[in-house]
């Protein structure tokens, strides 16, 4: 969509065409080269009377970059850009006014459009491009309910390799500390980190630095959790302890670290400390894992009687669980008791399976 409207605005771009051939500073510009005007700039000339009165070179200019900002393989693009570096000094600031002028009237596309043409006019600027990522990032913001999931996806990806451009060729701090948020959003927590510390090791934007303070207790909670999930994927049980040993206790889902605690304890064999945990978790919360490992671990107690209590109790508020019907039935079954029949057909109601139909047959 986005594309399709920077594509669209090449309606807004005229040609005029020189009587004569004119010399501007060093070079001449032949009357064979169609230069381009936006519509409005020509229009604003026609009503002054201006375009007829004299060649107006920063229309052209402005008309120029407009126009590579959309079309970049224009076919008089070499011609453009001596055009360009003749008229304005300095090229960079030019771009920059043209993008913040129609930034501050609200329109964002022809804004980026400006900044689009920097791939043309210049080999690299980190500060015109980090202002084009800006650009395309409050697009992104205005058109979020719009755009497609594709295109979301893919202008996410366009900023956040942006960004890490940026700092491949020079350290940017703002750069970090757009990557931060970005990756924040993402739930990608340990970068988000990662990149706002290094952002807190600049000097000066004291007042971005304290934003990103005030929010770094939270995100850096996230990441320790991210950090201790993965490492109890990867059965790392004394990393995730020592992950989740840092996340403090205001964090919003604290039962969850508990429970996870409880998961650690169970795995090295300290059976009692997971029983005191997970009742601990319960206290808190009720969610359908926090009962099943509750039984789990009852189970690994040889507490039977409370296993079952545990897994009716779980079934009291989650009735459709398959897990908490299935484990209950295999509990049953392994004690050689006809109740497990209930609890595996309740979960081949939920999860038909041939395995499930045989054992209650």
């Amino acid at each position: 969509m986005i594309e399709k409207k920077i594509k669209e605005k090449i309606k807004d771009v005229v040609f005029i065409e020189l009587k004569n051939t004119v010399k501007v500073k060093n070079i001449e510009i032949k009357k064979e080269i169609p230069l381009p005007v936006k519509m409005t700039s020509l229009l604003e000339g026609i009503q002054s009377g201006k375009l007829e009165e004299e060649f107006d070179l920063l229309r052209v200019t402005e008309g120029i970059v407009f126009l590579l900002g959309i079309e970049p393989d224009f076919k008089y693009r070499e011609e453009y850009k001596e055009i360009t570096a003749n008229v304005h000094s300095n090229l960079k600031d030019y771009i920059l006014y043209l993008s913040k002028y129609y930034l501050d009237n609200g329109k964002l596309i022809e804004s980026y459009i400006y900044l689009n043409a920097q791939d043309v006019l210049f080999e690299y600027d980190s500060d015109l491009y980090f202002t084009r990522l800006g650009v395309l990032e409050q697009i992104y913001n205005q058109n979020l309910y719009s755009l497609e999931d594709e295109e979301k996806q893919s202008i996410i990806a366009k900023l956040l390799k942006g960004y890490e451009e940026i700092n491949k060729k020079e350290e940017y701090p703002l750069a970090f500390y757009k990557l931060g948020y970005l990756n924040a959003g993402l739930k990608n927590y340990l970068k988000a980190m990662l990149y706002f510390k290094k952002f807190l090791n600049y000097e000066g934007n004291e007042e971005l630095k304290n934003e990103v303070r005030i929010n770094l207790e939270e995100i850096e909670d996230n990441a320790r959790m991210e950090e201790g999930e993965a490492y109890l994927r990867y059965g790392k049980f004394k990393e995730a302890e020592n992950a989740f040993n840092k996340i403090s206790k205001s964090y919003y889902e604290f039962d969850k670290v508990i429970y996870y605690k409880s998961i650690i304890n169970y795995h090295l064999g300290y059976y009692e400390e997971a029983n005191a945990l997970i009742e601990e978790v319960l206290e808190i919360n009720n969610r359908e894992e926090y009962y099943n490992h509750a039984a789990l671990v009852n189970v690994a107690l040889e507490n039977i009687d409370k296993s079952i209590y545990w897994y009716e109790e779980g079934l009291k508020e989650f009735e459709r669980s398959y897990t908490l019907n299935y484990n209950l039935g295999l509990l049953y079954y392994n004690l050689k008791d006809e109740k497990y029949k209930i609890y595996f057909k309740k979960a081949y109601e939920i999860e038909p399976s041939d395995q499930l139909l045989s054992l209650i047959k």
